[in-house]
Order: C-alpha cells, then sequence, then structure tokens
C-alpha cells in the first residue's frame, strides 16, 4: 500500500474528528456563556488558518480537503446553534404568557 494514501486517509480523518470535537465544544459553551463562546470561536478559527496553511503546503488537494470538511461543518454546526436558539427563545416567550396570564388570574 502507498504511504501517501495511508498519510492523507489519516490526516483527514484526524482533522475531521479534531474540528468536529472543538465546534461540539464551541456551539456548547456558546449556549451557555457567549463571551466564552467567541473567545473560544477565536481560537479554533487561528488554529484552522494555521492547520489549513499546513495542509496547503502539503498538497493543494490536502487543503481543499480540510478546507471542505471546515465549511460543511462549520454550516451544520451554525445550523444547529441556530435551532436551539430558536427553541430557547419560543420556550421563553411560552414562560412570559403563563406568567403574565397567572399574574392576571392573581388580581
Amino acid at each position: 500500500m502507498n504511504s501517501d494514501i495511508v498519510f492523507y486517509s489519516t490526516a483527514f480523518i484526524g482533522h475531521l474528528i479534531a474540528f468536529s470535537l472543538a465546534l461540539v465544544i464551541f456551539s456548547t459553551i456558546f449556549l451557555h456563556h457567549k463571551n466564552k463562546g467567541y473567545m473560544i470561536l477565536t481560537a479554533i478559527i487561528i488554529l484552522n488558518v494555521y492547520t489549513l496553511i499546513i495542509g496547503f503546503e502539503f498538497s493543494t488537494r490536502m487543503g481543499l480537503g480540510f478546507a471542505l470538511i471546515d465549511g460543511c461543518i462549520g454550516t451544520v454546526t451554525y445550523l444547529v446553534i441556530r435551532r436551539k436558539r430558536v427553541q430557547v427563545n419560543s420556550k421563553k416567550s411560552e414562560r412570559r404568557v403563563k406568567n403574565t396570564r397567572s399574574s392576571r388570574r392573581s388580581l
């Protein structure tokens, strides 16, 4: 087996796992603490740019593969965070409506 194939596939799988875990950690922290989430996102972006530079130094295909992985996982993370924030906001508005109804009844 060609060692280049093993190297590239290992690098892609490693990047996929590491970037996925980083964005899971980011999304969890961002939903609870917005400022800490932005700090973690900044660190992820800096490290990701470094990874892309290293990937493009090896080969254009590796760099493009890393960029494709980053774009796909980043989009999925954005959509998940957006959906969760909408759910949280709708629950808060439901609680507000229930509280105003109960306060009117007590009067």
